[in-house]
């Protein structure tokens, strides 16, 4: 019989996993969430040992509590050691579909999800991406409209319904000649980018096992050029960046922030784009006259990676052009690169994200001297 005070460590790691991998009854919030996102001053320690390991992993907890009171007495009863076991077990778990769909409702898609979104990155927790339309199992094809991300300057040329469909789906690209030379801009919805209200700066959502973020500022100037040392968004001595080591060595990148002041100089350089400032909001400028708003965000790709070495410097280009994606690009014979992307926001004072797919060899060296160069202390 099944002790009943859920005391075992793996049953209450069980019970509270369950909520991530059982299908949801409804998608609407669960009772008195909101109170509690306007209260996480008084969590208690057992719910900030699970918002330590993720969103989701506190989410899981939150909603296991509600089933039965019975997991928060059990899980108030391990000892400290214990109780991060369970939460890093409980943070492994990938949630089924339908688990993240309640989450997409709760945190971006209801009329308070901007509101909970926001107090969550004022207490400095990251939020899972949402999900993509093609995550979804048997999601139909996106409408061809943009009343809801980008839409079309009511006093440039209209683009056709072909055109409209290209901004909005990442499948498609939008043609843009520019600088002398045919470039191609692959525009699409992204919102993986945690915005931290509070903080004026973007947040990463990362796994401490093999992501390592927030290098020294100081150290800077091993890699980047003088511009990119100033571009790169900083706080309190810290570089926003972050390097990934997944165990698929093609899937490392480099990530930046980089600056509201410098966006637009930054996607003129690497997609060859115009980028204008309206009454605080961006939008894109297309030298045959289309004008498109930015209601949101979108993400650029499709560069000949041309302007990195000036604008990052000889070792983040050469990482970047021995990605092994980029290499297999180039086997295809496609010289515009969609493994650099960078989102811009609709506002014009948010920072904008850079991802770079690296070779993992090319990578480490940056990260030495980004995170372990012997001239700077590392934070405890």
């Amino acid at each position: 019989m099944a002790n009943p005070d859920l005391q075992n460590t793996s049953e209450i790691i069980t019970a509270i996993a369950s909520c991530l991998t059982e299908e949801p009854a409804t998608n609407k919030a669960p009772a008195r969430l909101d109170k509690t996102f306007e209260d996480f001053s008084k969590l208690d320690h057992i719910s900030h040992a699970f918002l330590n390991g993720g969103f989701l992993a506190w989410y899981a907890y939150y909603v296991a509590t509600q089933r039965s009171e019975v997991i928060k007495d059990s899980a108030s009863r391990l000892s400290p050691s214990l109780l991060q076991h369970v939460v890093t077990e409980v943070s492994k778990i990938t949630p089924n579909n339908s688990v993240r769909k309640r989450v997409d409702c709760i945190l971006y898609n209801s009329h308070r999800g901007s509101k909970r979104s926001e107090l969550l990155a004022s207490n400095g927790i990251g939020m899972p991406s949402p999900l993509s339309p093609s995550s979804e199992p048997n999601s139909r094809p996106p409408k061809r409209t943009h009343h809801d991300y980008a839409q079309h300057d009511s006093t440039s040329p209209v683009l056709d319904a072909h055109d409209m469909a290209q901004v909005d789906d990442p499948s498609n690209t939008i043609p843009y000649g520019g600088a002398g030379q045919q470039n191609t801009v692959a525009a699409r919805i992204a919102d993986s980018v945690c915005w931290d209200e509070a903080l004026e700066l973007t947040t990463f959502e990362h796994d401490p096992r093999y992501e390592y973020v927030w290098p020294n500022a100081a150290n800077l100037p091993f890699v980047f050029p003088h511009y990119m040392c100033t571009a790169i968004v900083k706080r309190a001595g810290k570089a926003s960046i972050m390097a990934s080591f997944p165990s698929d060595p093609a899937s490392c990148r480099l990530v930046f922030d980089i600056s509201a002041t410098e966006v637009q100089h930054v996607a003129k350089e690497l997609f060859g784009i115009h980028i204008q400032v309206v009454n605080g909001r961006r939008r894109l400028l297309y030298e045959n006259g289309p004008t498109v708003k930015i209601n949101r965000s979108v993400t650029l790709a499709g560069t000949a990676g041309a302007s990195i070495d000036n604008l990052y410097g000889q070792m983040v280009g050469d990482a970047f052009r021995h990605s092994p994606r980029r290499m297999e690009e180039i086997s295809m014979g496609e010289l515009l690169s969609k493994c650099l992307e960078m989102v811009v926001w609709g506002t014009s004072d948010r920072p904008s994200r850079l991802y770079f797919m690296v070779e993992a060899e090319r990578l480490a060296p940056i990260f030495t001297q980004l995170w372990q160069h012997p001239l700077t202390v590392m934070p405890s």
